[in-house]
């Protein structure tokens, strides 16, 4: 048996493999008299891991001193039990002191014998829980895993019941003792529940589970749905949600959890313009019948500053293109679709032109006029659905999705004209600026990181410059 369970190679458990920081580790006891079988296993499962916990061996060498050591460790979750110890019957003993005296019914048991004829009756398997019983020599290195691993499986499913079970009567009872005490000095539990939630400034809404009607409403909620108290009461278009699964999620996590707190969803009062709430929900009892208990924050105006501050975070603050993030996050989604779709997209690179000069002549503050104005022609040319961004002081990137090389050109030749055309006004001063362009193109079939397009594009506008000026030069691995 010690060479089969340290020879026979096996894998190791990476059910929910995400770590989990400062785990604890499963508690695993080996009750056996035979010192060598506590090595033989330590050293099988020694490595294995299981929701990303390692596991712990705690050791007894008779079922006395196992007694003792789960007294100490209630939260052990498995043991493996010798049957023959102290005596032929010391391993079904121990069973039942875990089960009967200590009252343990969630550590899973593992029976081990080294004499077949000492095997456990059915009826004591069933009636003590036992999860397995095996005799030493057919316990090998993979068979062990996979009992344990069963067992700690078990174990971690009804450790989760137990303590949900214990949560959720836990609630109950101070619920049950709340309700019960404020009863008695109102007498009536309506007065009570609507004495409270009317002073609440929240919406709250209480609808049967089998028919949707409203059988209480607050204040604020009656407010909110435009209603008297009374003429809200039965209907059952209190609350809707635009998008359909906001509403299965809200629903169907109430009815399996018991509650909903704070989930951000589109909701809708009535016949009312759909708004961002922060939606929360318990599972209850109202009256006889089974309920549930809403209520919700409308958080529109702090969404819309969030979309705002967003906004303001992925643009560059003197010309309102996107800044260097958020053009590389639009470049993401862009390779993603033409690799999809199989279509190129096209990379513009602009310079203007002598922009230091005008710096220098008149001040920043006119070249900062003329990169807003330059800024804005190009936003004119370009589609409502390019990618415009300002990527250095002079430097600005289109890119131009499902574009080939004949339209990319085109585009660019249509804004250098545009720009020579155009002037901006600083003060008495008309201010003229012709602009540089490289062209790039992202063909699929021999894909390159957008940064590379860029590059190329830079090399290609430098090539612009060294001309003149006021030119389209394209990369050169495109054939012109």
């Amino acid at each position: 048996m010690e060479n089969e369970m340290i020879d026979e190679k096996i894998g190791f458990a990476e059910e929910d493999s995400e770590k989990r920081p400062f785990a604890p580790a499963w508690k695993i006891l080996i009750a056996d008299d035979q010192p060598e079988i506590h090595q033989v296993t330590k050293l099988a499962l020694s490595q294995m891991t299981f929701q990303g916990r390692p596991v712990r061996f705690l050791s007894a060498y008779g079922a006395a001193e196992a007694e003792k050591i789960l007294v100490e460790n209630p939260d052990t979750a498995l043991a493996l039990i010798d049957v023959v110890m102290e005596n032929r019957t010391s391993g079904l003993e121990l069973v039942k002191t875990i089960r009967e005296k200590l009252g343990n019914h969630l550590i899973r048991l593992v029976l081990r014998t080294g004499l077949p004829d000492a095997a456990p009756e059915r009826e004591i398997i069933e009636k003590y829980d036992i999860n397995d019983y095996r005799s030493k020599t057919e316990l090998t290195a993979t068979r062990l895993f996979s009992i344990v691993l069963s067992s700690l499986r078990t174990f971690s499913l009804l450790f989760n019941l137990e303590f949900q079970s214990l949560e959720y009567r836990h609630l109950n009872e101070n619920l049950e003792k709340i309700v019960h005490e404020k009863t008695e000095e109102l007498r009536r539990k309506e007065q009570l529940l609507q004495s409270i939630m009317d002073a609440s400034l929240t919406p709250t809404v209480v609808i049967r589970v089998c028919g949707g009607e409203v059988v209480f409403v607050n204040r604020k909620g009656a407010e909110t749905y435009g209603e008297p108290f009374e003429k809200v009461l039965g209907r059952r278009d209190y609350i809707d949600f635009p998008d359909q699964k906001d509403r299965e999620r809200v629903f169907s996590e109430v009815m399996l959890n018991g509650q909903v707190k704070d989930i951000e969803v589109k909701a809708r009062v009535r016949n009312g313009e759909p708004f961002w709430a922060l939606f929360s929900g318990v599972r209850m009892q109202y009256g006889d019948e089974p309920c549930l208990l809403f209520d919700f924050v409308d958080v529109s105006k702090r969404k819309a500053l969030e979309e705002r501050l967003r906004n303001a975070a992925a643009a560059d603050p003197l010309t309102g293109a996107m800044n260097k993030a958020a053009l590389a996050e639009f470049s993401e989604r862009e390779v993603a679709r033409a690799q999809r779709k199989k279509t190129p997209f096209g990379i513009l690179m602009f310079d203007p032109d002598k922009l230091s000069d005008i710096n220098g002549a008149y001040g920043r503050e006119a070249g900062d006029a003329v990169l807003k104005s330059f800024a804005a022609l190009c936003r004119r040319s370009l589609r409502p659905t390019d990618g415009f961004a300002r990527i250095g002081g002079e430097e600005f990137v289109a890119l131009l999705p499902e574009t080939d090389r004949v339209a990319l050109l085109a585009a660019a030749e249509r804004l250098r004209m545009a720009c020579e055309r155009s002037s901006v006004f600083f003060g008495d001063q008309e201010l003229r600026v012709t602009v540089s362009i490289g062209a790039a193109v992202y063909e699929p079939e021999k894909p390159l990181p957008v940064d590379d397009l860029i590059k190329r594009a830079e090399n290609a506008v430098m090539k612009s410059k060294a001309g003149g000026g006021n030119r389209v030069t394209v990369s050169l691995p495109i054939n012109v």
